[in-house]
């Protein structure tokens, strides 16, 4: 695998370089902040090879590659891309909470996924040394146990960088604050008896080693006190003077506020979970197995991270998240090894296959968007085998000693101190492979049809009268309106102009591309019902030799009508004194017996703007 070349590739599908404002990965995808969403082009991305699919969501444009997504992710970052100082340049969008609180978590989360995976599989092998012969009294037993914890008891230093970074504020600062939290001196004084009293007011006997929430609205606060201190101390004076004010200001209000604020929240998301774990196990665990693929697909699945690492803190295992999400991932490889199985096309098979065993080691992606989203049936089947294996995992308590993407390749993960948990989680993979993988089978779908069967079924679903589609937003014109002869005479076929409010080129019909000039300018496409299509982006724009125009399919390319196959720049056309309007005809009029334009509508990309209607049979004789 080139992966420069798909690393050029990739950027070039979201709108290049300075279209990106930060740029990070986790175990399978690309997960890019873009400057502007409407530059991205994720039909064009969905064709880069070693690309499985594309997702949008929480506020971050993610390109979905696989386990080796660290390699593209190496390329880009040597490219420049992503840079910190580009991420303060991204003008503020307006979000909605939902997608601004997924977006921080997941920005926070995500860097420090590693330490926290490599720590909790470390957990999980300290419980396969006593099998060996390692005694858990032994110093080498309690010094690996020490490297297992740190990161669990360090957390909100890993967290106060994380967060620093998201909040575009000082590391080293935020570092500092957690350190403050966790400093041996003030534990010792808060686990005395006497109350503790900072400036005459009582500090809480808080607990912050574990913690998620505290030192998260800590650094938030401090972002604004830092800028607030750089933006109105004296520049002589701010070099000391301002790190000052902001370990007084955030420290006092840290100590005695927010980190008990934070404090209070995280024991009381506990206490949510003990409820469910007590008397709502069962139901939870069913809905996480059987709608994970959808919650992965929405990007909200960064939102129970905090919830599983505050899990662990607290219980030292997982009873819930992990133990549901093992059967859903599991269940995933079981649909897509059905889809493998039955699949008359061998690219089909390929792909589903090596999905699937992708998906057996514990990374989804693959198999949830280039298989089961795909071809829809396969979603409804391992979203059965996810509920049926959460079902067996919920009834036999099953726990979670690690934190790791659930799968064979992390299997350790529930080895603990339960004699027969590790049987259990076998067990609840067979039911969730089996299940996903015969009601898969059963559901069927059109990966079952060969490409010959396919082409056949969309000839007999050709119609006497059929629709094109507007290829770009705009106002539909009549074609007599161009100003320019050759096409308002009809010299070139009959149809009508529209006059483009976005730049984006879509397929007004079903077929496949004739032929896409040097230019760029003009497309030919061939439908599926005969017609000859001719789509001329503006006038005389043939002068501009391509520059407005980015056009991402060629002569031969199969496309539904919707589908996107370019865009262009509209600016750019008129800045160079030319016409936007843009004719689109069908060339061969004289093969159909009449056409009915849409004229004096406001169009968006799918409407339709004519009908066409075939000549009768004794007319083609």
């Amino acid at each position: 695998m080139d992966y420069k070349k798909m690393a050029e590739q990739i950027l070039d599908g979201v709108g290049g370089k300075e279209n990106v404002s930060m740029l990070t990965h986790c175990a399978t995808r690309l997960r890019f902040n873009l400057v502007d969403d409407s530059k991205a082009d994720e039909a064009k991305i969905q064709k880069v090879s070693g690309v499985s699919g594309v997702s949008n969501r929480g506020g971050q444009f993610q390109v979905i590659i696989g386990s080796d997504v660290a390699e593209p992710y190496k390329e880009l970052k040597n490219m420049g891309v992503g840079g910190d100082d580009a991420a303060a340049e991204k003008p503020k969008e307006k979000k909605g909470i939902g997608t601004m609180i997924v977006d921080t978590l997941s920005g926070i989360f995500t860097p420090i996924l590693p330490a926290i995976t490599g720590a909790g599989m470390l957990k999980a092998c300290l419980a396969l040394l006593p099998l060996f012969g390692v005694s858990s009294e032994t110093q080498t037993y309690q010094i690996i146990s020490i490297m297992a914890d740190a990161a669990y008891y360090f957390l909100p230093m890993l967290l106060a960088w994380s967060a620093a970074k998201k909040f575009q504020c000082n590391p080293c600062l935020a570092l500092t604050l957690a350190g403050i939290l966790l400093h041996p001196d003030l534990i010792t004084m808060l686990a005395g008896e006497e109350a503790v009293r900072f400036i005459g007011i009582p500090v809480v006997k808080a607990t912050y080693s574990s913690s998620v929430i505290p030192i998260i609205l800590i650094v938030w606060l401090m972002s604004y006190v830092e800028k607030a201190a750089y933006k109105y101390v004296p520049k002589a004076l701010r070099y000391f003077l301002a790190p000052l004010l902001v370990f007084l200001i955030v420290g006092t209000l840290g100590l005695l506020f927010v980190g008990p604020i934070g404090f209070v929240l995280g024991n009381g998301l506990i206490e949510i979970f003990n409820v469910l774990i007590d008397r709502a196990s069962l139901l939870t665990m069913v809905l996480i197995g059987a709608f994970m693929p959808l919650i992965v697909i929405t990007g909200m699945h960064h939102g129970f991270t905090p919830v599983t690492v505050a899990l662990f803190a607290t219980y030292g295992f997982d009873p819930i998240m992990f133990p549901a999400a093992l059967a859903s991932n599991i269940s995933q490889a079981g649909s897509s090894f059905a889809v493998a199985v039955r699949a008359k096309d061998e690219d089909i098979k390929s792909q589903a296959a090596s999905a699937g065993l992708t998906a057996l080691m514990g990374v989804t992606e693959p198999a949830l968007f280039g298989v089961n989203i795909r071809f829809k049936r396969p979603l409804y089947g391992c979203m059965i085998g996810g509920a049926a294996g959460a079902i067996f995992a919920s009834i036999m308590h099953l726990k979670a000693y690690a934190n790791a993407a659930p799968g064979l390749a992390s299997f350790a993960m529930f080895i603990g101190e339960e004699k027969y948990n590790i049987v259990w989680a076998a067990i609840t993979v067979v039911i969730a492979l089996v299940v996903a993988f015969i009601a898969t089978w059963i559901l069927g779908g059109d990966y079952m049809k060969s490409s010959e069967e396919t082409e056949a079924e969309a000839a007999a679903e050709i119609s006497d009268d059929f629709d094109l589609t507007a290829p770009i937003q705009g106002k539909v014109v009549a074609l007599e309106e161009v100003p320019d002869q050759t096409f308002a005479s009809g010299m070139l076929g009959q149809g009508v102009a529209i006059i483009p409010e976005k730049g984006t080129i879509a397929s007004p019909v079903t077929g496949t591309i004739a032929n896409v000039f040097d230019t760029k300018h003009a497309i030919g496409i061939q439908g599926v019902n005969g017609e000859e299509i001719l789509l001329h982006i503006g006038l005389d724009t043939v002068t501009l030799n391509g520059d407005p125009f980015q056009i991402n399919v060629k002569a031969g390319d199969k496309v539904k009508a919707g589908d996107t196959i370019g865009k262009f720049s509209i600016d750019k056309i008129k800045k160079a004194g030319l016409e936007t309007i843009t004719p689109v005809l069908i060339s061969n009029t004289d093969e159909f017996a009449s056409i009915e334009p849409v004229i004096g509508k406001d169009v968006k990309i799918g409407d339709p703007i004519m009908t066409v209607h075939k000549k009768a049979k004794t007319e083609e004789v």
